[in-house]
């Protein structure tokens, strides 16, 4: 996997996860919508995320 669709690919889905407020399953699936198309890179396909696609993520009782 290249670096640089590595990161937007972290980058998506975290924003997606914790600021947007999404459950893990769409947070996951924007994400990798976010780099399909990055020059033609075809690794956004070996993206996964396992767990419960309804799960979401708190940052509660973090400072």
């Amino acid at each position: 996997m290249r670096s640089d669709s590595a990161l937007a690919c972290a980058d998506a889905f975290y924003t997606h996860l914790i600021i947007d407020q999404l459950p893990l399953g769409e947070a996951s699936m924007k994400a990798r919508k976010t780099i399909r198309d990055l020059d033609g890179d075809p690794t956004w396909l070996a993206y996964a995320v396992y767990g419960s696609p309804a799960a979401t993520a708190t940052t509660r009782g973090m400072s």
